[in-house]
């Protein structure tokens, strides 16, 4: 059982970073693990951009990345991590279209009301509550 979960993490981040290239994100490196790492564009305040995912029901971290030319308080990086989405039903279809949707948020091509109203359908889709 556990093989098989930590088979589906792996798949599940692969499928999210699939959705944050397509959506056109900059990773750091594709990840081989359970933890994606995103660069984030010169324009884009990592603090601002977690509060307002957040916000959405979207839970990320700012982190520093390689050669790092920004704070610690405001670093130039975004952290994801999908077990304790994969722990929640999540299944790879709907982790590339998260990616997406992160994505949007990073490019400003989404709105703040229009990723509510996506990860709100995910939640009711996937029975969570908060």
């Amino acid at each position: 059982a556990f093989d098989q979960y930590i088979k589906s993490v792996l798949d599940n981040t692969q499928a999210l970073e699939q959705g944050l290239k397509s959506g056109g994100a900059k990773l750091v490196t594709e990840s081989e693990t359970h933890l994606s790492l995103i660069e984030l564009p010169s324009n884009v305040d990592s603090l601002e951009l977690q509060k307002n995912l957040e916000d959405c029901g979207i839970v990320t971290n700012r982190n520093s990345i390689p050669n790092e030319s920004r704070t610690a308080w405001r670093p130039s990086g975004l952290r994801l991590g999908m077990p304790a989405l994969t722990s929640r039903g999540i299944s790879q279809a709907q982790a590339k279209e998260l990616g997406g949707v992160i994505a949007g948020a990073i490019s400003k091509r989404m709105s703040d009301k229009a990723i509510l109203s996506y990860s709100s359908s995910l939640a009711v889709s996937l029975k969570w509550w908060y």
